[in-house]
């Protein structure tokens, strides 16, 4: 008999976990298990001896036993490194598969593994040969998101809601992967974008106030609906019934005001507000109750509620709600508002937000650890981790509401305050709905979490302290005009000026003065800022402290675009801070290329399976395990020394420092230069002088135009010019070797991509109606259609033979001057009088066909002298004329546009 199943009462049972038993052991062989039927009964080769450290499996049928789950444990020294995780995980698919068990986990009890050792082992993520030879393989369990599986396996007898928790997610994980799929199938979620879009649009056209504050009065509405759904509101202290139902029954014509006489107060008794800030969940109602419109319009909004729930979604009640609308309500709407931006807030889309969380090893952070974001907007550095790594970190004791980790957001706007709280409630929904009568409990706790700081210019700049958090995610506002205004604030206020003593261009730089100050020994900050911070010569002073006080872990690089309300190019930085000014940083640095974030950079916003992030994600962590001996897995990641990152010289913008040829091989568009305000004043006053020149130009131009207007033009049928044939395929590279038609004579491809010369060939195997003695027009019939060039002998090479030109497609047109026409044709005033009247013909020409029976009635106009004749020299004098206004158009556009795409530093 096995000593230690006799010692944990495991001869019989084990500790039950739903429908299933948990064992575990340590120190009892697979052939013990089988002897007690706790594992299958099979013949376990050269495996019997070895020993698990922990099994679930369904016993309900003694003669079919099914192992669930292992679970192989490891000491930190065993899983420091990612070739040991790997070597771990490698022996807990071992046993998986040798059990046949449905899920694998390998931990050190701060970080959990999970894998699907069910995978099909030829297309599995890890291929590995066990010790004895056999070919195994496994996946990596991911999330819906697609980022790894790391949740807790927790089995506490003592805590009930942790145990059941996993017990959900297991039912969730084995209803999702097989043998082909290792991802966590989506649940089907309440998704009231849609609704709200509605609502606030009634709100926004009845009241014609600011978009946030409409979008704050829906809000109100919604949480109303939501407690009323969670069983929070039933009677005020009036007994009055203050739920849902009962007010849309109360009438169109007075239900705002039942509203406002019954509940609004109720509610906010409930959840009393923060006495230092005067915010709570609920706040900025526009709609007013002695208005009868305003009535009638708040009885269709609670209907449009009741059909969004019965009609179209067969529902009751608001609960099971998208996370993607509890964290994307305020940025999806404020987008209308230009307040926001005038203060350099820009919302932080919520797959950079998750990968910052990803790469952030929040779930390793003890209890009692505090996580701070002192820009926080409406919370998602703050809440986002409750969905994803910290699930279980607030639960009652008896009637008091507890956290594991202490969660602190700051800012300045208090409408993003309330609206960070209402969304906290939302994330605690499951908690509220279990505790209904505690509501002052979760009140407290969403007055400490977020906080106001509007009562100063400064906001959050304002309250300092030191050495105080673990961690800080944060994207802080990016101001430069009227950055003066926070100086003279902080120049007035003796403890500020004490506190900040760097200097610093933009509010970003006070921002990482103080989260690097705040900071605890040993804490992470993960921290976007613009390019300005990392390539402006004043922040070298703010660069210095940085690195004095901080590893440089890492720089990523965001593409432009990624946030919604800027164009500005923007960068993660990581940090953690030293425990001596005095530590010098050895390790490399990790930086990487962001192109795409899973979602597309436009109005739309649409999701995309393109994600740069989850790869970025992997690999930092990987550099994170173990720096010195990490290799980047592909280009878009490198490591640089410490020793490049020099304070004092600008060029901390790393997208700058991949070769040209290493971002082509990327996708990646060249960036964009910056110049300081000295350069910027230097090419403004160039850009005068070029203006000054083409107005010269102009006039000149303009004087001959008006002498060749007196010449007379004839509209000739483009037919009665030109031959009009479509090219074809005869000759390709491929065709013409394969028949060994290589010879002397030089054939030019005319393909519009890849003009130039083909090959060359046997006079004898050109076809006699392909002979072009002279040159010709080719234009685009599809692709940017109608587009037109001018092919001719210059700069070819020294043709001594016949000049031979040819479509190797057919998408291309010919125009082949008729004979009688020779040496009476310029083509480059054809091309210039032509061109408008192609694009004109081919309409919206970068999705139409402009084919060859489409041009043959088009006519165009010739110069013709006093014989009548066509006028070969007014042709060339125009061609030449157009010529110079294109250069002209060209180099003032290129001018235009070098100047409004110019980035400028202020120093």
């Amino acid at each position: 008999m096995s000593e230690e199943l006799l010692q944990k009462g495991y001869t019989e049972q084990g500790d039950k976990f739903g429908i299933y038993e948990f064992y575990n052991l340590g120190n009892t062989n697979f052939d013990e298990l089988k002897k007690y039927k706790i594992v299958p009964k099979k013949d376990y080769g050269n495996n019997r001896l070895q020993k698990l450290d922990a099994i679930l499996v369904d016993r309900r049928n003694r003669e079919n036993i099914s192992v669930i789950l292992v679970i192989e444990y490891k000491k930190y020294k065993e899983f420091n490194t990612l070739q040991k995780k790997e070597s771990a995980c490698n022996q807990c698919n071992n046993y998986c598969e040798i059990l046949d068990a449905k899920i694998g986990v390998t931990t050190d009890t701060k970080e959990h593994i999970w894998i699907n050792p069910q995978r099909e082992v030829k297309k599995a993520e890890i291929i590995y040969k066990d010790d004895y030879g056999i070919q195994r393989g496994f996946d990596y369990i991911l999330k819906e998101d697609g980022y790894p599986l790391s949740d807790y396996f927790i089995l506490d007898t003592a805590n009930k809601t942790e145990t059941q928790k996993t017990l959900k997610l297991l039912q969730k994980i084995l209803s999702s992967i097989d043998t082909g799929n290792s991802t966590i199938i989506k649940e089907k979620k309440l998704d009231p974008s849609n609704l709200a879009k509605r609502v606030w649009q009634a709100i926004w056209l009845a009241s014609g106030e600011n978009p946030d504050v409409c979008l704050a009065t829906f809000v109100e509405i919604f949480l109303f609906r939501f407690l009323s759904d969670l069983g929070v509101l039933t009677k005020n202290k009036n007994g009055v019934p203050v739920d849902f139902d009962n007010t849309i029954k109360s009438g169109k014509d007075v239900c705002l005001k039942y509203y406002f006489n019954n509940i609004r107060d109720h509610i906010k008794q409930l959840f009393p507000e923060n006495k230092e800030d005067g915010t709570s969940i609920i706040n900025n109602f526009i709609l007013d109750p002695e208005v009868t419109e305003h009535n009638h319009l708040f009885y269709n909004i609670l209907s449009e509620f009741q059909n969004f729930l019965k009609k179209d979604n067969g529902m009751d009640k608001l609960e099971n709600i998208n996370p993607e609308f509890k964290t994307r309500l305020y940025e999806t709407f404020l987008k209308r508002s230009i307040s926001q931006k005038n203060w350099g807030q820009f919302f932080t889309p919520r797959n950079i937000v998750k990968a910052i969380i990803e790469i952030s090893n929040i779930e390793h952070l003890p209890d009692g650890a505090k996580v701070g974001d002192p820009a926080c907007g409406v919370g998602g550095f703050i809440l986002e981790p409750l969905l994803t790594k910290r699930t279980s970190d607030y639960y009652f004791v008896y009637d008091k509401l507890k956290r594991k980790l202490e969660y602190r957001g700051f800012d300045r706007d208090p409408k993003t305050t309330i609206l960070g709280k209402a969304n906290m409630l939302i994330y605690l929904s499951d908690l509220v709905r279990n505790n209904p009568s505690l509501t002052t409990e979760f009140a407290k706790m969403f007055n400490e979490t977020f906080q106001s700081k509007h009562k100063s210019i400064l906001g959050s700049l304002g309250y300092t302290t030191k050495n105080e958090y673990d961690l800080i995610m944060t994207n802080p506002p990016y101001v430069t005009k009227g950055i003066i205004n926070y100086k003279n604030a902080i120049e007035q206020n003796g403890k500020l000026k004490e506190f900040y003593t760097k200097s610093a261009m933009g509010t970003e730089g006070f921002f990482l003065q103080k989260i690097i100050t705040e900071l605890k020994q040993k804490g992470k900050a993960f921290v976007i800022v613009p390019d300005g911070f990392l390539n402006r010569l004043n922040d070298d002073e703010m660069r210095e402290f940085l690195k004095q006080e901080c590893i440089l872990d890492g720089i990523i690089s965001l593409p432009q675009g990624a946030f919604y309300t800027t164009s500005r190019k923007t960068y993660i930085l990581c940090l953690t801070k030293k425990e001596r000014s005095s530590i010098q940083q050895t390790e490399p640095v990790f930086t990487y290329l962001v192109s795409n974030i899973g979602e597309t950079l436009d109005v739309y916003r649409a999701e995309i399976p393109q994600n740069d992030l989850k790869d970025m994600v992997k690999q930092f962590k990987y550099f994170m395990t173990d720096k010195n001996n990490f290799k980047p897995l592909n280009l878009r990641c490198k490591l640089f020394p410490i020793n490049d990152f020099d304070p004092f010289v600008p060029n901390w913008c790393v997208d700058r420092w991949w070769t040209k040829e290493e971002k082509f091989e990327l996708g990646i568009e060249e960036k964009i230069e910056v110049l300081s305000l000295d350069e910027f004043h230097a090419d403004i006053k160039k850009g005068a002088d070029k203006i000054l020149e083409v107005e010269k130009e102009i006039e000149e131009l303009k004087s001959l135009v008006d002498k060749t207007g007196e010449s007379n033009f004839k509209d000739v049928p483009l037919i009665n010019l030109f031959d009009i044939k479509q090219g074809d395929a005869y000759y390709t590279k491929k065709r013409i070797i394969e028949n060994k038609w290589q010879g002397d004579v030089p054939v030019y491809s005319s393909d519009t991509k890849k003009e130039g010369l083909l090959i060359r060939m046997d006079k004898k195997h050109i076809r006699n109606k392909d002979r072009y003695y002279e040159y010709c027009l080719t234009w685009s019939i599809d692709g940017i259609a109608g587009t037109i060039f001018v092919r001719n002998r210059e700069n070819r090479e020294n043709l001594k033979e016949e000049f031979f030109l040819f479509t190797a497609n057919n998408h291309c047109g010919l125009l082949i001057p008729k004979d009688k026409h020779k040496g009476k044709l310029d083509l480059d005033y054809i091309k210039t009088a032509l061109q408008p009247i192609f694009f004109d013909e081919a309409k919206c020409y970068t999705n139409k066909k402009l084919g060859t029976n489409q041009i043959v009635g088009i006519e165009i106009p010739i110069p013709i002298n006093e014989k009548g004749e066509y006028d070969i020299e007014k042709q060339l004098e125009f061609a030449s004329k157009y010529k110079k206004l294109e250069d002209i158009k060209q180099n003032l556009t290129k001018y235009l546009r070098d100047l409004g795409d110019t980035k400028v530093r202020l120093d």
